[in-house]
């Protein structure tokens, strides 16, 4: 009698909704960042087609594929639980310690960094 074989990731349990919705926007963002189609990134992760659109969704988590999903996108495995949005440079971080801190001593101080941030916004979006 032959054992099945064992999935590298072993997943038992429930994943709650938001955390699947969370990763499926997290591929998709990935995928179009890349330029693959959905069917490209199946192809990539030697999975079938009609599974990236399930999990793009978050109707269905990829547990059993989730590392193979991740090389095709290029990135760690963990990096499909980070959004980019997470991911600050330097002086991202440098500018909004520097807000915080002047919006302590001075509360208008925030409405000005509002301004300010909304302004490099614009720029950016160029």
């Amino acid at each position: 009698m032959q054992m099945a074989r064992r999935r590298k990731y072993q997943y038992s349990g429930r994943v709650s909704p938001e955390l699947r919705h969370r990763i499926g926007r997290r591929i998709a963002e990935l995928r179009h960042a890349r330029g693959f189609s959905q069917k490209e990134l199946a192809e990539a992760a030697g999975i079938a087609k009609d599974y990236v659109p399930r999990y793009e969704s978050g109707k269905i988590f990829p547990a059993s594929c989730i590392e193979e999903l991740a090389v095709a996108l290029g990135v760690d495995v963990v990096e499909l639980f980070q959004p980019d949005e997470l991911k600050k440079p330097a002086e991202v971080v440098l500018v909004i310690n520097m807000i915080e801190r002047y919006a302590k001593k001075d509360p208008k101080a925030l409405k000005v960094a509002a301004g300010i941030l909304s302004a490099l916004s614009a720029l950016i979006d160029r």
